[in-house]
């Protein structure tokens, strides 16, 4: 999956689109798009048939401490969202663990940057888990404590 191999690559999440293809995230410690500070959240595209669709890349950038624990979804069209945890935040939740999250097409490309998922600042959101409908409609749930 992953083409950076220095140190480890940890904690894989996996959205299938409705063709076959689908999307891999996972954390990464070290990254060769220069998110070095701990671990980085990256994602790979592949066809029904398992090939790599385009090259891996790095879905967070805010690069301070853990970006880490993805949850990747798909809709019908194959436009996908991955959301993980970041300890510390550049929108300002610095309380501990926020969720961010970032949308892309199915040819890869971002639809905007990354947003934080979470309005609740008081505390840690963690263990979260994603859910969309054929309209590309998505919801996410965690654990907030």
């Amino acid at each position: 999956m992953n083409s950076y191999t220095s140190s480890f690559q940890s904690t894989a999440a996996v959205g299938a689109g409705g063709d076959g293809s689908f999307v891999v995230a996972w954390d990464s410690m070290g990254s060769g798009e220069g998110d070095n500070s701990e671990t980085s959240v990256h994602a790979q595209r592949f066809s029904a048939a398992g090939v790599a669709q385009g090259s891996e890349f790095q879905v967070n950038a805010y690069s301070t401490n853990y970006q880490w624990l993805p949850a990747v979804a798909v809709d019908a069209e194959g436009d996908f969202v991955v959301v993980w945890q970041s300890l510390g935040a550049s929108s300002g939740d610095t309380a501990g663990y926020s969720l961010h999250g970032r949308h892309y097409s199915a040819a890869g490309a971002s639809l905007g940057g990354p947003f934080q998922i979470n309005s609740y600042t008081t505390g840690d959101q963690t263990a979260s888990a994603i859910a969309v409908d054929a309209q590309g409609d998505f919801v996410v749930v965690w654990k907030s404590i």
